[in-house]
């Protein structure tokens, strides 16, 4: 018999749905997905021409020298974030003894405290616009410097406007730092590993407190010992720079100001070959356009 609609009697309906079972049972789920997406057009599978999200990134295992660049990049553009975690954490073994040298009450104490936070607002307040007028790296160099400056007045300090000084110069580094590294980190990645070489920033603000407490013992019993204390962060800051020497601009930057052969020399040094250097140039290229776009629009 014939149904409304349905030119396909009971029994080979019964068929069909036992014949698709036991093909469902003896063939892996993609194959299934894909029988399935053939026999019923409508289905539920995109067909094999569809977009992809990630369509357009290269799907190729990436170079050992690019794997190379991203552990060294992560490692040198984080150590900004380990003075962050430094120098937050570091006050609180050396408060002792700065308020015995100094002679502090209370309130002189939080003020050494909460200085180093009111000069983080000063930092965080002019930071975006450094980062995007002088560029990351620049701006990492920068606040490398006010690193460095911070730590003699603190360390070399034999009176208490001098120290102040210096715990909001710090202060000053540390929000700038948060800004240009991670700024720099992401725009140098290579893509592969992105999202690994920005969480080195975090790990290494972490590590920067532990390496407080640990500078602290170190530095408990010693005479003066705190001076040394808040000399370890312009020893890294220095280093940082030092590392940033070997370490490229950031090519979106470089490319938002028009300089697209720097930029290409700067993808050049991340991946390696010239060809990878070239698709995610284009690819760097149309996000900068649709975002320029975007502001202007």
């Amino acid at each position: 018999a014939e149904y409304e609609g349905c030119h396909t009697p009971p029994g080979a309906i019964g068929r069909s749905v036992s014949s698709r079972s036991s093909m469902d049972m003896s063939m892996p789920p993609t194959a299934v997905l894909a029988a399935s997406s053939r026999a019923s057009p409508r289905g539920g599978a995109l067909p094999a021409t569809a977009e992809r999200p990630d369509e357009g990134r290269p799907e190729a295992k990436p170079s050992p020298g690019t794997l190379r660049f991203a552990i060294t990049a992560g490692f040198v553009g984080s150590l900004g974030g380990w003075n962050l975690g430094y120098d937050l954490g570091v006050v609180s073994g050396a408060l002792d003894e700065i308020a015995e040298y100094y002679n502090l009450s209370n309130e002189g104490e939080e003020l050494v405290v909460s200085l180093l936070l009111a000069g983080a607002v000063l930092g965080a307040s002019v930071g975006g616009y450094a980062v995007d007028w002088y560029g990351r790296r620049t701006s990492i160099y920068g606040c490398n410097v006010v690193f460095v400056v911070g730590a003699l007045l603190l360390s070399l300090s034999t009176s208490l406007p001098v120290f102040f000084l210096g715990r909001v110069v710090v202060g000053v580094g540390v929000a700038i730092s948060a800004i240009a590294d991670t700024s720099w980190l992401t725009e140098v990645a290579p893509f592969a590993y992105r999202g690994a070489v920005v969480s080195c920033n975090e790990f290494m603000i972490s590590l920067g407190v532990l390496g407080a407490y640990l500078f602290n013992f170190m530095f408990e019993d010693v005479r003066g010992g705190w001076r040394y204390m808040f000399a370890v962060s312009g020893m890294v800051a220095t280093l940082q720079v030092l590392g940033m020497m070997a370490m490229p601009r950031s090519p979106r930057w470089l490319l938002a100001r028009g300089r697209h052969a720097e930029a290409r020399a700067s993808l050049e040094r991340i991946y390696g070959t010239p060809e990878e250097a070239a698709a995610e140039l284009s690819r760097e290229s149309a996000a900068v356009e649709a975002a320029l776009g975007g502001d202007h629009g």
